[in-house]
């Protein structure tokens, strides 16, 4: 049995906005770094980025792996529409 329950985070926006400049960067280095190697592959993008990831950006390991993954999907779905427009 899962239960989901929904709570209010109680959080200033000026407390969490330095985390989220720091995913944001994170992500966008792991979407250059793919971009312009034209690699679109999860394990090798997360092998090219970790470690900077973690230490440059100052992430806890879940977050740096996040970015990595969203960075991932964007990068194969911009990949997949460059295709299909070229097809055209």
């Amino acid at each position: 049995m899962k239960r989901t329950i929904k709570i209010k985070l109680d959080i200033l926006v000026k407390d969490i906005l330095p985390t989220i400049e720091q995913y944001t960067a994170a992500y966008n280095h792991v979407c250059r770094i793919g971009w312009n190697d034209c690699d679109f592959n999860g394990v090798s993008l997360h092998h090219k980025s970790y470690f900077y990831c973690r230490k440059a950006f100052n992430l806890p390991s879940a977050l740096a792996i996040s970015s990595r993954v969203r960075a991932t999907e964007a990068l194969k779905f911009a990949h997949s529409n460059l295709k299909k427009k070229n097809k055209q």
